[in-house]
């Protein structure tokens, strides 16, 4: 009996040291391998990239090149170029070596209009190196190509060896989606983007006009809390892929850096007055519409917030607000429809498509879902779906 007891715990003792006589030391983090620039392609993914999160805000790029230099310098390599909400400020680098036969010019795009301050330092062999401090901070015009997005040009001749050092803060989330194009491949997706965002808003733009015809002919206000509503999104949706600062504000700083909570707060504050108006949920859902009073004092708290105490803290709320609206608004919908409400259909099946990309658009800048088509554009897919549905 002592026999077994003692081989038990031998055995015992055998497994738990198991794991750490495998265990091998682990290996130090390799940085990702230059991106290589090849003969018949036009366009490259940075799947990967250095970090260097600096909580502090203490380094600058002399340091952090003296770092180097020692072999010190405190990268990490990250394939999630994601960072949600933070406060530090980031540096990324990215190495880029020509190994095709031809000298072209190409084009680093950073695809997230958003970064509230870029400073972007390019470095080429033993050049002088190239800078630009931009971002969604400074005026548009100090972008050195004028595009929603943030563009970097640089030309590469074989064997050459391109760096970049981009240094990134935001108060709201922070995503550093990269790509590198040729001139050529550039064009001709940029003009993709932009007939896709122009249909978009013409499909919006035509809903607005419908129901204003609708609104001078039937003077019923659930059209005009519609119009309101649905024209406050469309601005909301170019506001964040950058195309109104290009277009409609250039050299308001101050109101482009606000514009994403204020804008999101009037248009769920319309949306609100709709849909108690629309589906008469003071009638069919008096307790439940206690629900559209919070939301509509979130609305307040996003317009007065980003006005007054633009921060962190709003644009996080704006985000969770977004996530948590459909929570309230879709079940009451559901219950006027079982009370005998004919539109709750309509407004449930329409808006379900409009909460589900809203809700995907905002897990993204949360950082709980990656970076991907549905999370990106959802929201523009959502929103032209319910409009039409409803309309």
């Amino acid at each position: 009996m002592r026999l077994s007891r003692a081989f038990t715990v031998l055995a015992c003792g055998t497994l738990l040291c198991l794991p750490a006589m495998c265990a091998q030391p682990a290996a130090a983090p390799q940085p990702p391998e230059a991106l290589t620039l090849e003969n018949g392609r036009d366009f490259y993914p940075i799947r990967s990239a250095q970090v260097i999160v600096d909580k502090e805000k203490i380094l600058s790029l002399e340091e952090i090149r003296r770092l180097e230099a020692l072999g010190k310098a405190p990268w990490a390599t990250t394939e999630k170029l994601n960072f949600g909400y933070s406060k530090a400020r980031y540096w990324i680098k990215v190495e880029i070596t020509n190994t095709s036969s031809i000298e072209q010019n190409w084009i680093l795009e950073l695809s997230y209009p958003l970064i509230q301050v870029l400073h972007v330092y390019r470095f080429n062999g033993d050049k002088n190196p190239v800078s630009c401090l931009t971002g969604r901070l400074a005026p548009f015009g100090s972008r050195p190509i004028a595009h929603r997005n943030f563009l970097f040009n640089f030309s590469s001749a074989k064997g050459d060896r391109t760096v970049f050092y981009l240094m990134l803060e935001s108060s709201g989330t922070l995503l550093a989606p990269m790509t590198v194009y040729s001139q050529r491949e550039f064009l001709g997706r940029s003009v993709g983007s932009t007939a896709g965002i122009g249909l978009y808003c013409g499909v919006i733009l035509a809903m607005v006009l419908f129901n204003f015809f609708l609104l001078l002919t039937s003077r019923d206000r659930n059209y005009l809390y519609y119009i309101c509503y649905a024209f406050t999104f469309c601005l909301l949706m170019n506001t964040l892929n950058g195309a109104t600062y290009q277009y409609l504000w250039p050299n308001m700083a101050a109101w482009n850096r606000v514009s994403v909570p204020v804008l999101a707060g009037i248009c769920y504050l319309f949306l609100v007055l709709f849909t108690r108006s629309f589906l008469e949920t003071k009638r069919l859902a008096p307790r439940l519409d206690r629900g559209l009073t919070v939301i509509l004092a979130g609305a307040l708290f996003l317009i007065v917030g980003g006005l007054f105490h633009y921060g962190l803290l709003v644009n996080k709320f704006t985000s969770f607000f977004i996530s948590a609206a459909p929570l309230v608004v879709l079940p009451i919908s559901l219950w006027c429809l079982r009370k005998g409400s004919q539109v709750a259909g309509y407004y449930s099946l329409a808006f379900s498509f409009f909460f589900i990309g809203a809700a995907l658009r905002a897990a993204r800048d949360l950082a709980w879902l990656p970076q991907s088509l549905f999370t990106d554009y959802g929201a523009y897919f959502g929103s032209a779906a319910e409009m039409l549905l409803l309309s």
